[in-house]
């Protein structure tokens, strides 16, 4: 369970015990910029290719934020990761995150426990992963009370 005292501080590898073991921690870079995060390679388009990042919040805390963008070491630039919430269960809107854009995320934490972070390949894109495979990279995780 995430401690409180780690509210505001940015969150890294040690604070994510349940994710796939293909998450690194480490210096990325992100649409030409260096950041510091988690990251994996995304190869395909289904439920069964997704990788996940788990946190336990312990209804202590009121907001999560974070970044994520495809890294500059991504095989394919046409494909967009989808990138979805859920909260105690409940999903929240999924986003598509093109290959340029790095995108801001702020999930409602309140009285959240478990969250759960799903990242995949967008099968809307035309020939989705036919390109290779792509970095995904999450930075600037956030837990505020």
């Amino acid at each position: 369970m995430l401690d409180e005292s780690r509210s505001g501080q940015e969150l890294g590898e040690n604070d994510f015990p349940f994710k796939d073991e293909s998450w690194k921690g480490g210096v990325f870079s992100v649409d030409g910029a260096q950041v510091t995060g988690l990251a994996t390679f995304l190869n395909g388009c289904s439920d069964s290719s997704a990788k996940e990042l788990q946190l336990r919040l312990g209804k202590r805390f009121k907001k999560l934020t974070f970044v994520v963008g495809q890294g500059d070491l991504s095989k394919s630039v046409k494909d967009k990761v989808l990138v979805k919430v859920e909260a105690n269960g409940r999903p929240i809107t999924p986003k598509s995150v093109p290959f340029t854009t790095p995108t801001d995320f702020t999930v409602d934490a309140t009285g959240v426990n478990g969250l759960t972070m799903t990242f995949q390949l967008d099968d809307n894109v035309q020939n989705c992963g036919m390109k290779g495979e792509v970095q995904t990279v999450v930075h600037k995780i956030i837990a505020t009370k």
